[in-house]
């Protein structure tokens, strides 16, 4: 560490903070997200899980309430899965987009995730992790 230290404050002019800096084999080091698996850069378990899962499950609900066009439609399918009535009411009534509606408490209280499978979706995180830690 202390020759890499030298290098980086002389030649290269940079500051080096010690506390936060360690020198470690590319196995283990995570960074940015991505971790370095012999010649492979994968991304790390915690980009996956904070990122593209949640991203992925707001996409897939604002595809139905965008099938559902108008608001009568709306409020009568979340009335089916189970959304309570002044809930489905205020989220039928709104005009706001598609992928914003997803994300409202209507919309995820009636499409959870056993919904969905139901529907034929499958886990977009199990089938990431088949195909790329398989």
């Amino acid at each position: 560490m202390a020759w890499v230290s030298r290098f980086l404050t002389r030649e290269l002019k940079l500051v080096v903070n010690e506390a936060k800096s360690r020198v470690v084999k590319t196995n283990d080091l995570h960074f940015l997200g991505f971790t370095f698996r012999g010649k492979k850069i994968r991304w790390s378990d915690q980009v996956l899980d904070r990122y593209i899962a949640p991203a992925i499950s707001a996409f897939l609900p604002s595809m139905a309430v965008k099938q559902w066009r108008r608001p009568r439609a709306r409020i009568r399918n979340l009335i089916k899965l189970g959304t309570r009535t002044l809930t489905a009411v205020s989220l039928g009534l709104s005009s706001k987009d598609p992928y914003r509606l997803a994300r409202a408490l209507a919309t995820q209280s009636g499409m959870t995730n056993k919904w969905l499978a139901q529907q034929g979706l499958v886990s977009v995180r199990e089938l990431w992790i088949k195909f790329h830690y398989a």
